[in-house]
């Protein structure tokens, strides 16, 4: 589901959509995506692009394997708790935009790998 670019403040209606696999809410205006615990079979998540500033939901999604969050919070992320073999296929363009949180975000990732 393609959700981006809509100026959206809030995902609160998504949590009934249980059988999402793919969701694109990149290039919104998200603080909060708490919303998303209930899409256990999520595969696909782009935040790209958001004010968000708790991720801890992320560790709740156990089929989560594609995480896009590139000008995100992902220097908070802990990498250890999310699923297993997650990929984070737009780590690389980290290191030009967020600088030191980045290089250790890329560590993280490589040291799973």
């Amino acid at each position: 589901m393609n959700a981006s670019y809509n100026n959206l403040k809030s995902i609160e209606e998504i949590k009934k959509l249980e059988k999402l696999e793919d969701l694109n809410i990149g290039h919104n205006s998200l603080k909060d995506i708490s919303a998303l615990k209930n899409l256990k079979s999520l595969k696909g998540l782009d935040i790209t692009s958001n004010f968000i500033e708790d991720i801890s939901v992320l560790y709740e999604l156990p089929n989560l394997e594609r995480l896009y969050a590139s000008q995100s919070l992902l220097h908070k992320l802990d990498l250890e708790r999310l699923p297993n073999g997650i990929s984070i296929p737009d780590y690389a363009e980290l290191e030009e935009e967020d600088g030191e949180a980045a290089a250790e975000v890329i560590q993280q990732v490589e040291k799973q790998d």
